[in-house]
């Protein structure tokens, strides 16, 4: 797979756990309107995992080359602190 369509996908990606954030903090808000308090754990728990998500798809995206023009720019490696 080349490195656009993995940027493609990524982008996909990132878009559809938007919409399942956005979703999931609606379910969480009526839930604890309702005082479901183990939906309102289960929705807390999902929130953390979206948030992961969202977190690798962003540092993924991060280490996709970037072509401009006849140029292929290759990010650095991240430096672990």
């Amino acid at each position: 797979m080349g490195g656009e369509q993995l940027a493609g996908g990524l982008g996909r990606i990132s878009e559809r756990s938007q919409e399942v954030r956005i979703s999931t903090q609606a379910r969480l808000q009526l839930a604890t309107t309702k005082g479901w308090l183990g939906e309102v754990e289960a929705l807390e728990l999902n929130l953390v995992h979206i948030a992961e998500k969202l977190a690798q798809v962003e540092r993924a995206e991060a280490r996709q080359p970037q072509v401009t023009g006849e140029l292929l720019t290759v990010p650095a490696p991240a430096v672990a602190e």
